[in-house]
């Protein structure tokens, strides 16, 4: 399905996702498809409660984005993609 919805709209990129409540606390996981459906990036983040929600979608962004490019050039972004705290800036 991601990939027609990507083909219809000529995107390069499409993402997939899922969050399960348990208790309370939350688990979210993505994907981060090319539009032909080749999995570039995977992330998983946790929560301890509902409040904890932009934390993790936080965490999942940091992620992606650590995960993206895994060319050696590309060691200090991966770095500050998994440690900066200015994504709610």
């Amino acid at each position: 399905m991601g990939v027609a919805i990507a083909a219809e709209l000529g995107a390069a990129f499409f993402l997939t996702g899922l969050v399960v409540e348990s208790g309370g606390a939350l688990a979210a996981g993505i994907g981060l498809y090319q539009a032909d459906g080749t999995l570039r990036v995977r992330a998983e983040a946790r929560a301890p409660s509902e409040a904890g929600l932009f934390d993790l979608v936080d965490e999942l962004v940091r992620r992606v984005l650590a995960g993206f490019d895994q060319s050696a050039s590309a060691r200090l972004a991966r770095l500050a993609a998994l440690t900066t705290t200015a994504l709610r800036r």
